[in-house]
C-alpha cells in the first residue's frame, strides 16, 4: 500500500501541485489499496489519518488540496461513489 506521504513526503511539494497533478498521486494511492479499504470514498479520504505523517501545521492545507484533487477526479469521471457503501 502506498500512502500519500510515501508518494510525496514533502508537504510543500504536495501543496505546490495543481489539483489535476495531485489527482494522479491520489489515484496511485487509491489503486494501491485493497478493494474494501475505507479510504475508497470521499468522506473517509478526508479524515485526519490520510495526512497524519506530515507536520501538523500543514494538515488543514493538505486535506484541502487532497479534496480538491478528489473532486477533480470525480468531475473527470475517474472516481465515483459506490452506492453499496451509502456514503458519497
Amino acid at each position: 500500500m502506498s500512502t500519500i506521504y510515501s508518494l510525496i513526503p514533502e508537504a510543500e511539494t504536495l501543496l505546490a501541485l495543481e489539483p489535476e497533478e495531485l489527482a494522479g498521486v491520489v489515484l496511485q494511492h487509491l489503486n494501491s489499496l485493497p478493494p474494501d479499504a475505507s479510504e475508497l470514498n470521499r468522506h473517509n479520504f478526508s479524515l485526519p489519518h490520510v495526512v497524519q505523517e506530515y507536520p501538523r501545521q500543514h494538515h488543514k492545507q493538505l486535506n484541502r488540496a487532497l479534496m480538491e484533487a478528489w473532486v477533480w477526479l470525480e468531475r473527470e469521471g475517474l472516481v465515483a461513489p459506490n452506492p453499496e457503501q451509502g456514503i458519497l
